[in-house]
């Protein structure tokens, strides 16, 4: 998923919560370094 400024997708990333596509109960955002390993939590969205 790109980012709203236009950046490439590289360093973007969402998920859904439980695994399952279209089962989860909350999204997932995380930041990921230029050096493509380490990435921290941007924020998490929905209900556990």
């Amino acid at each position: 998923m790109p980012a709203a400024s236009g950046a490439p997708e590289r360093g973007c990333r969402s998920a859904t919560g439980r695994g399952a596509p279209g089962w989860g109960g909350y999204l997932v955002a995380r930041r990921r370094d230029a050096d493509g390993v380490n990435s921290h939590l941007v924020d998490r969205f929905g209900e556990e």
